[in-house]
């Protein structure tokens, strides 16, 4: 148990280095036998961002990071070190140019599907962030081909990866409600969509404006305004 109340978040060591950063922080919690609310009073942090340090999501400050570590019994110069060289692999996985643009990889969505229409959605806030699909998968704590699936319509994230992707990919409360509508009905059925019938959902960041265009797959999916 990790002493706030639910059980951790499983991660994949492989994902990147901020889900193997934070896999060693919970290897040392559990080698040192503590709770997270036990090492709070050790450590001078809550529990709550104890916990969040070791969730994989993001780097934890320095601060917190040696504070957790010292409340385990780890050595301050060995993870301080250790710090440093996993907030410099994010920053190198995040400049790093792609060999091959995401999109190029991307197949056909069937959009007469809510299977298809949900990836669509998820294509577009994918092309509107333009983050690298590592440091995406690393944040989120997934392998970067589960990420590939999800936006090419082969498999359905479940709903906490879902919402762990939506906030990595910074997407504003209305875009949230609809990737959830989306998942939804891409979840409880396998069935043609009701209506073949085009429609078009705007997304609008800043001073950019995005829309989809789904039910027509001989036309673009995605266009720039």
């Amino acid at each position: 148990m990790s002493g706030s109340g639910r059980p951790e978040r499983p991660l994949d060591r492989n994902a990147g280095p901020l889900a193997a950063f934070a896999c060693d922080l919970r290897l040392l919690r559990e080698g040192a036998g503590l709770t997270y609310r036990q090492m709070a009073v050790r450590a001078g942090y809550s529990h709550n961002a104890l916990a969040q340090a070791a969730g994989g999501n993001r780097l934890p400050s320095l601060e917190i990071a040696l504070a957790f570590a010292s409340a385990c019994g780890g050595g301050e110069t060995e993870w301080k070190k250790r710090w440093c060289d996993t907030k410099d692999a994010v920053a190198r996985e995040t400049r790093r140019p792609a060999d091959v643009r995401e999109p190029d990889r991307w197949t056909p969505l069937d959009e007469s599907t809510h299977e298809g229409r949900f990836a669509a959605y998820l294509r577009t806030l994918y092309l509107v962030h333009e983050r690298p699909p590592e440091a995406i998968a690393s944040e989120i704590g997934r392998p970067i081909a589960d990420l590939r699936c999800w936006l090419d319509g082969k498999t359905l994230p479940v709903l906490e990866d879902l919402l762990a992707l939506l906030r990595a990919l910074h997407a504003p409360p209305g875009g949230v409600a609809i990737a959830r509508r989306l998942h939804d009905h891409a979840r409880d059925t396998g069935r043609p969509a009701k209506t073949r019938k085009h429609f078009r959902i705007s997304v609008q960041w800043g001073d950019r404006h995005w829309a989809l265009l789904l039910g027509n797959p001989q036309e673009g999916n995605t266009a720039v305004r």
